[in-house]
């Protein structure tokens, strides 16, 4: 009768958020294989060397693609390192460049190292930037930052649980589930957070699952800009962005998050100076 009807129509809707899951596992599977594929055609004999004082880096499988960039028009560095990547003691080291073009112009130089060992990434920066030293004293941000990042993904869960429950009824209570994942996942993510600022170099490291470093010389750094959202007014906390030159837009930003506004505010009047009494280097 009718709970025999409802159940089978409880089934069918089960039937089908299980069908849209496989396959939207099936697709992402899919992308990925074809990044790796990508990847080994675009970087098939990579090769990186240094002739009168430029850096050249050669690769290509179906076609070779030649490019370089003098060492001095660098203005930041990235480097990443992904579960796959420690797995197998990888990292990747990318940097950014102050020239012409698109960002998306094949041409530019954006890898140093796509896959490399971490000691062969970090020989490569000390060699590059004379003096630097790496890897630098982190300080860690303040460990209550967690929440934050916790407090970010709350609402879309709430959301998505709305949608469930009202399609599916109080099965799609169970998306909650992922509540305490994303709560540990952020204060692992708040302890791996960091920076560093010394006479030479600042850098900010951030993720968790895939890790990530970013860094500038003090001289390329362009601007300065203290960040402070009506949340941050209210807990008395703030950011500091610095703007390089050929900042990419897939990369993340090079911003001291959640400090408290006095560490802030002292940090961005010690940049300050620091430049103020420099010649910006491009």
């Amino acid at each position: 009768g009718a709970m025999g009807y409802a159940g089978a129509l409880h089934l069918g809707w089960l039937a089908m958020a299980a069908g849209v899951l496989a396959f939207a596992a099936a697709f992402v599977l899919v992308l990925r294989l074809l990044s790796v594929v990508l990847a080994l055609v675009q970087y098939h004999g990579f090769r990186l060397v240094e002739h009168q004082g430029r850096l050249t880096v050669e690769r290509g499988l179906l076609a070779r693609v030649r490019t370089s960039v003098a060492p001095r028009r660098i203005q930041a560095w990235h480097l990443e390192e992904t579960l796959l990547h420690r797995w197998f003691g990888r990292r990747s080291l990318r940097i950014d460049t102050a020239v012409g073009g698109q960002e998306n112009d094949p041409r530019r130089l954006r890898e140093l190292a796509p896959i490399a060992p971490p000691e062969t990434c970090d020989a490569l920066l000390r060699y590059l930037v004379p003096q630097l030293q790496w890897p630098p004293q982190w300080k860690p941000l303040p460990r209550r930052a967690w929440w934050r990042l916790f407090a970010a993904n709350v609402p879309w869960n709430l959301l998505l649980a709305a949608v469930l429950c009202w399609h599916f009824g109080a099965w799609g209570l169970l998306v909650l589930a992922w509540l305490p994942w994303s709560a540990y996942a952020a204060r692992r993510q708040a302890g791996w957070m960091g920076y560093a600022v010394d006479a030479r170099l600042v850098a900010v490291r951030g993720g968790w699952w895939s890790r990530w470093w970013r860094m500038a010389e003090v001289d390329k750094i362009q601007a300065l800009r203290l960040q402070r959202s009506p949340l941050d007014r209210w807990l008395g906390t703030a950011s500091l962005l610095l703007d390089t030159a050929g900042a990419g837009a897939m990369a993340p930003p090079l911003r001291i998050r959640f400090l408290p506004e006095a560490e802030a505010r002292a940090l961005q009047a010690r940049l300050a100076r620091m430049l103020a009494a420099r010649r910006l280097r491009w």
